[in-house]
């Protein structure tokens, strides 16, 4: 899906934690297909990021949403409201 599509549905969803799971899906799909295409090899929720790359640690909120790696291997931290 892309995030246009995403976009535009957004606002159709009622429930806060729909729509926050929809707004996660819009973040990545914009930053692999949207805005920076080139840039991220990967783009991952936090949570998702922890428990397959650090499965002892836990994926507490930490201010950081999503973890994106980029084509040379370097590893980015984004927040996103």
């Amino acid at each position: 899906m892309s995030f246009h599509m995403i976009y535009d549905a957004l606002n159709t969803y009622q429930n806060p934690y729909d729509k926050g799971r929809r707004f996660e899906e819009f973040v990545i799909a914009f930053l692999r297909q949207g805005y920076y295409p080139e840039r991220f090899r990967t783009v991952e929720r936090w949570a998702d990021w922890v428990a397959q790359h650090r499965p002892d640690e836990s994926g507490k909120d930490r201010g950081i949403d999503f973890v994106a790696e980029d084509e040379a291997g370097r590893r980015w931290a984004i927040q996103a409201k």
